[in-house]
């Protein structure tokens, strides 16, 4: 199977431009007989949207989305964008296209509202996170900060995905000095890779936005935490590579840290921890901040 990473620039609150981008990267990945090829976190739109996300949101049967449809006739295509759903509530999501149909939605669960981020004021979080048949195999696609939440892979995999989807929009100024997000996000794909036996597919945009100088560095590593495929930093294009899914099985037989995974004992310790949290923040009573008063 032939996997393609679109590291592209977007163009901020332009669907049309960054429409026929993904359209050129479509052609390119066709001619070079790539199966499923996948594109940034928010690559219809651009990340940094401010007061346009209401214009630029769409449905899943707005035209744009319409059009990729029709493309993944011939090859299986992951696209970011922002979901206008009932009561024109705003999602930052990713679709799974294939065989010209929507196989799969994610609504991205974790929204960073701190530093240079601002989703938590603009969009609503998802509440689910499910792995999804593909003609490729089960995959999961976790946007961003997503994967920066251990239990949401975790899931994913114990919901049988053998491949994990990381569509994001990463950028050098991220938390400045306090952490270097290329370093992190690579142990970050290692790590998951190996311990659970997966194939990580990472896909990073290129470009800037304002202040913002989104760094690429795409990769896919296979289960045993090796690089497949390393793009460049800051550099836009197509970059591609095989995987074998046989891996996934032969690294899980070998390794087999997922066989036990004791959902229940999880389960009723994380509802223990949050009625825990629950009671000690019912228990605090506010108080002005004495320094302003």
């Amino acid at each position: 199977m032939k996997v393609g990473l679109a590291q592209v620039d977007c163009s901020l609150g332009d669907v049309e431009a960054n429409l026929s981008r993904a359209l050129r990267y479509v052609r390119q990945a066709k001619e070079q007989g790539v199966d499923l090829l996948i594109f940034p976190e928010l690559s219809l739109t651009g990340y940094d949207l401010g007061e346009q996300v209401a214009e630029v949101a769409m449905t899943l049967e707005a035209q744009p989305l319409a059009t990729l449809q029709a493309e993944s006739r011939a090859l299986s295509l992951v696209v970011g964008f922002v979901e206008k759903s009932t009561h024109h509530r705003h999602h930052n999501a990713a679709v799974y296209l294939e065989d010209g149909q929507v196989r799969h939605l994610h609504r991205k669960l974790y929204l960073p509202t701190y530093a240079v981020f601002q989703e938590g004021r603009r969009f609503v979080p998802g509440d689910s996170i499910e792995a999804f048949d593909t003609r490729h195999g089960r995959m999961a696609i976790l946007i961003c900060a997503d994967a920066w939440i251990p239990p949401v892979a975790y899931i994913a995999v114990q919901d049988g995905a053998s491949l994990l989807l990381h569509p994001a929009a990463s950028s050098k100024q991220g938390l400045g000095e306090y952490l270097d997000l290329p370093t992190c996000w690579e142990g970050i794909n290692r790590v998951f890779a190996q311990l659970h036996g997966v194939y990580v597919i990472f896909v990073n945009r290129v470009g800037r936005e304002g202040d913002l100088h989104y760094w690429g560095g795409s990769e896919v590593i296979d289960p045993r935490g090796r690089v497949v495929v390393k793009a460049p930093y800051f550099e836009e294009g197509l970059f591609s590579g095989e995987i074998h899914l046989e891996m996934v099985k032969e690294q899980r037989a070998a390794a087999p840290l997922m066989r036990d995974p004791r959902l229940g004992l999880l389960i009723r310790e994380m509802q223990r921890v949050q009625d825990k949290l629950r009671k000690e923040n019912s228990n605090v009573k506010w108080r002005p901040d004495r320094r302003t008063v």
